[in-house]
This record gives structure tokens, sequence and C-alpha cells, in this order.
């Protein structure tokens, strides 16, 4: 049976607070829910996590950071009278439920949980007392009620909650829903310094003396005294970088500015601030930013007209007016020589000058060593001397040396021509000859013979350039041998001794001793003209390429050759072309041919101004 006494306590539920939220485009469930997402997606019927729509309103756990959630109640805590009421069986220490004998508020309606988390109360309150917290209620089927997940709670701060009963209670014990202290320590108190968990709705704004330090921590609110002083409602010169292009305009409160400066273009207006143009010098400014006007450029600093300080451009018939070229090139003036022609030469022709000896010769150079030393020469071992022409071109066609025997070496002595490359022999022989090793009368060591040899073919070659002659031995070996005299230091300062001992494959470093030598040249008597080509680099119809033919020229006649300025005997020439010698002899092209060897650049479709710029 009930006991009802007349006392009235309060009961306090503690509700579970939702937070309203409208999704917003960016969001996405697990952002919203974390791993609980596709359980909140099921309360509102969405299968497809990817479309979560926009406007959609949802409940959230907890406050979205960014977000502006509303609390689902407007009261954060809901309240219940009840009368006391005892308990249906005995209670032990460590017991976590209790058994009523029935629980209802004051109009006999029962009390049940509802949304709340947890209640207070007090068992025997007029006795040995014991506080404590309950998270939720059963209704029996005898009528009585009962209180699962008790707990007993410290009368003093901090509150304290531990699971089970701290004391044992008799049936009949008397049991109160009671504001308890731990009841009133889930109430901010305005006298201490609390965390507020949950969202608080203000209909009005908190007031804050303006006396009140001025907040200085990220966590802390900005009152409107903080604003109209020195946040977003002003400035002071204190807080402007003035260094850095801004200013302070005086004004109160205090307001911010940039510096713009009009002497350099800079213009400001209502929209913003923009760099001004002179479109008198070919700028112009539109959405994608300043631009250049070529049109009005080219105006500015261009013209067809031969005019002092501007660009010359082609006239509205392509060309480039005379004026803007030199006298000489304007009155088309040639520099033209005579010369006798090789073979016959057709107008227009682009020629070379080749050299033409005489049967008689001269020695170009000769070194002369002291001593009986000399230098073996077989098989792969080869030796060669260095030798430096003079100023001018010349025709080789022979020379002398010095060589012995030793025991007796079989085959022929090849003695060979050939360019060097950092004082070494390179490339392919450019002419040669050979005679056979018993020619050499001396024999036996530091025994010397004078041989003289002639080149299959002279070679001219040019002038203030170093050539090499080789000597080889191919069938002699290291008993039967060569030796080519020398001298133990250097005698002559155009070149040097350097040995190969794999056939000229490779060569070792110049060295400070001289062979003897004798190179023979031809004397050259005329140089004649014949036609230009491009077919080989070390070929003087190449080499020599000159100017162009005047006129038609017989072989061995006398005529004159274009070897500067202008040349204008030419047809279908393309203008502004640069043109170049072509693999068919006396023909040029706008394509380089073997070798590449530039001969002038077209003025007009039959003239040429000749070029030497190679």
């Amino acid at each position: 049976m009930k006991k009802i006494y007349a006392i009235i306590f309060a009961l306090v539920l503690l509700p579970t607070v939702a937070f309203g939220y409208t999704v917003q485009k960016g969001d996405y469930p697990i952002k919203l829910w974390g791993d609980n997402w596709r359980t909140e997606l099921n309360k509102y019927g969405i299968t497809d996590p990817t479309k979560l729509p926009i406007g959609l309103e949802v409940d959230l756990d907890e406050p979205l950071l960014g977000g502006t959630p509303t609390p689902a109640s407007s009261a954060p805590r809901v309240y219940i009278e009840s009368s006391d009421w005892q308990l249906y069986n005995g209670a032990a220490a460590g017991d976590t439920t209790l058994t009523l004998d029935d629980l209802e508020d004051i109009y006999g309606t029962d009390i049940t949980m509802g949304s709340s988390t947890k209640m207070y109360g007090r068992i025997n309150p007029d006795g040995v007392s014991e506080s404590i917290s309950f998270t939720g209620i059963t209704t029996n089927s005898d009528g009585t009620k009962t209180l699962t997940g008790v707990k007993t709670a410290l009368a003093q701060y901090p509150y304290t909650e531990t699971s089970g009963l701290a004391l044992s209670h008799s049936i009949g014990s008397l049991f109160r829903l009671s504001n308890t202290a731990g009841f009133y320590n889930d109430f901010a108190n305005k006298e201490n310094a609390e965390i507020i968990e949950n969202i608080w709705t203000y209909n009005q704004f908190p007031i804050v003396s303006s006396s009140t330090a001025l907040p200085d921590a990220n966590g802390e609110l900005a009152t409107k005294y903080y604003v109209d002083t020195v946040g977003a409602g002003g400035f002071t010169a204190a807080n402007i970088a003035t260094g850095e292009g801004l200013r302070v305009l005086g004004t109160s409160p205090e307001t911010a500015g940039v510096y713009v400066r009009s002497d350099k273009g800079m213009v400001t207006s209502t929209t913003g601030i923009y760099q001004n143009i002179d479109s008198s010098t070919g700028l112009t400014q539109g959405a994608s930013g300043i631009g250049l006007s070529t049109s009005t450029l080219v105006s500015l600093i261009a013209t067809s007209t031969p005019t002092a300080s501007l660009i010359p451009i082609a006239d509205g018939s392509g060309k480039l007016d005379d004026g803007w070229l030199s006298d000489d090139i304007n009155n088309k003036s040639k520099v033209q020589k005579s010369f006798v022609a090789g073979e016959n030469i057709t107008t227009g022709n682009a020629v070379s000058t080749y050299p033409i000896a005489s049967n008689t010769s001269t020695a170009l150079l000769t070194i002369s060593p002291a001593g009986t030393s000399g230098a073996d020469v077989y098989g792969s071992e080869w030796s060669a001397q260095t030798f430096t022409t003079a100023n001018n071109t010349v025709n080789i066609v022979g020379g002398k040396v010095k060589l012995g025997r030793v025991n007796s070496p079989t085959g022929n002595v090849v003695i060979s021509l050939y360019a060097t490359s950092g004082g070494k022999p390179t490339g392919s022989i450019l002419t040669s000859t050979s005679f056979a090793v018993s020619t050499i009368a001396a024999s036996g060591v530091g025994n010397y013979s004078e041989m003289n040899f002639t080149f299959t073919s002279p070679y001219f070659v040019k002038a203030s350039t170093q050539y090499a002659i080789v000597i080889s031995a191919p069938s002699a070996d290291g008993s039967n041998k060569v030796t080519w005299l020398l001298n133990a230091s250097s005698i002559y300062a155009g070149g040097t001794i350097v040995a190969s001992s794999n056939g000229g494959s490779t060569w070792g470093e110049p060295t400070t001793n001289d062979f003897s030598l004798v190179i023979t040249e031809q004397i050259i008597d005329t140089v004649k003209i014949y036609k230009a080509q491009s077919t080989s680099a070390t070929s003087y119809l190449f080499t020599n390429f000159f100017g162009f033919a005047d006129a038609n020229i017989t072989s061995g006649a006398s005529g004159l050759v274009n070897v500067g300025g202008i040349s204008d005997n030419h047809t279908a020439l393309t203008l502004g072309t640069t043109y170049y010698l072509s693999d068919t002899a006396g023909a040029i092209g706008t394509v380089a041919g073997s070798q590449s060897r530039k001969v002038g650049i077209a003025i007009s479709e039959t003239e040429l101004l000749i070029k030497h710029d190679n």
C-alpha cells in the first residue's frame, strides 16, 4: 500500500538534447554523424550517401563546427513534483537496482524516464540517508517500479557518482525524488567559472561592462565596445602597417585606406583600384587585364618609308623600300675582279678559286737532327712528325726522311699525310706513297739513308695550318724493323714527334723531340676559277667560294667575277631568302648542300647580296 506524505518534492529530468541543422552544399554523412552515419541516413529514407539533399533539416548529436544548430527544445530542463515512496524490498550495499512500491506524480500519473537520461533521489531522507541517481524505470506486473542504473552520489563537490549503493536499506525505507547536491551541480552558477556543454539561445544580447578588459584569447567573445574601438568597426594607427602601403584616414571611428600613386598611373573609384594606361602608346585594358595593341605599336615604331629611328617594314608590294639600303646597295654596286677560267663558266655560276702549280718544286721546311738516335717503326708501332704550313696556300708533292734498317725487315714503308687535331694526326689519309724496305741502303743500329718520297697525288694544304707526316712499316716486327732518325731535343717550333702503338687508332701526347724531315712544295703559277659546289668539305670547290660569274667565260679565257656587293644576273630568286652552295657544280639553292656554305641573300628575283660570313 502506498504511503503518501503531504510534502511535495521536485524531480528534475535531464533531457537528451538534439541539435537541429540544415544540410548545406559540401556536407557529407560522415561529417555530420561520424561512424553512425548509416543509421542516421536510414531515418530519412536515404540509401545513397552521395545524394544528401541540400536544405534537409536533420538532428545532430552535437553542434557542427561552423554550422548554426538550434536546440530541439526551448527548455533545457523539465521538472516533476512527486510524493514520497517506500522500498518494496530491502536493498543491500552494492545493489544497482531498487524496487519501490510505486512511482507517480502528485496527480497519480506514472513517472517514466521519457527523453531523460538521469534522475536524482534520496533514500531514508530523515534518517541515515543516501543520495543516488538512476537512469531507468521499469514498471513491474504487480505495479511496483524498479529503478535501474543506480549509483550512489557524494553530497559534496565533486559529487562523484559510484555504481551501486553505498549502504544497505530495510524494507519500507522512505524514498524521495529530491533536488540533491549532484542535481544542482548541473546548473550554471553565476558565481562560478562554468563550462556550458550545450547550446544556450539568448533572446537578448548579454551585457558586458565596457570597462572589462578587452578579449585577448581565441575563445573569448568580442563585445560592441571592442568592435567599436579596435575590431571590424574601425582601426587605429597602431594596427595599420603604414610601411606596407596602408594608411589611416583620421576619422572617428578610425577607418583605413591604401596609398594610391597617381603619379604612377594608379586610379581609385567606387568599384576598386586599377592601373591607368596611355592608349596612345599601344596599350589596351579590358576584363583580361592590360594588353598590347600591335597595330598601334607598329604605327609608332615602324614604317615602310625610310625614316630615322624607326624600324623598316615592307610596303604594300611586300618589298623593302630601296631607301632603307646603304648607298652601295641602293646604287646596285658591284665589286668585280678578273680571273682566268679553268673550265667553261656560265653567267651567274657560283665559282671558286683553284691554284695551278708548275712543275718547279722547292723545300717548304727542313728538319735536320744531329746524332744517331732513332725511333723504331714496325707493325702497329707508328711514328709521326707534325709541321705547320706558311701563311700561304701550297701544293705538297713529297719530301725526304732519313731511315735505317735493323736486321731484315720485309714489306713496304708507308709515308702518309694527315690533318691534325690537338697536335695529333686525325681523320683519313690526305695523300700517301710507299716503297720497299729493301731500298733503304743503311743497315744496323745508328745507320741511316736519306730516302726521297713523292706522293701519288699532290695535296693543296691550307695556310698557317698544322699537318702530320706518318711513317709505318706494317710487315716489320720488333726484331726486324725500320728506324727514323730523330733529335733528342726540340729543334723545330712548328711541330713535334707523336707516336701510336695501335696502328694509328690512338696517339700519345706530343714530345719535345723532332724527326728528320724535308717537305717539298710545288710553285703556284696562277689561280683559275672553277664552278663551286658543296660535295666535299676539303675540296677547294667548296672552301674557296669567291663569287658569281658576271658573264659567260670560256675555259682559258679571262672574265669578270662579282666578288662583293650585288650579283644581278640570277633568275627566280625568293626575296629575303638566304641561298647556299649546291651539290650541283655552279648552282645555288635555298637549302644547304652536303656541306653548308652561305653565299648570299636575295634582294629581288634577279639580285643577290653576296655574303661571305660563314
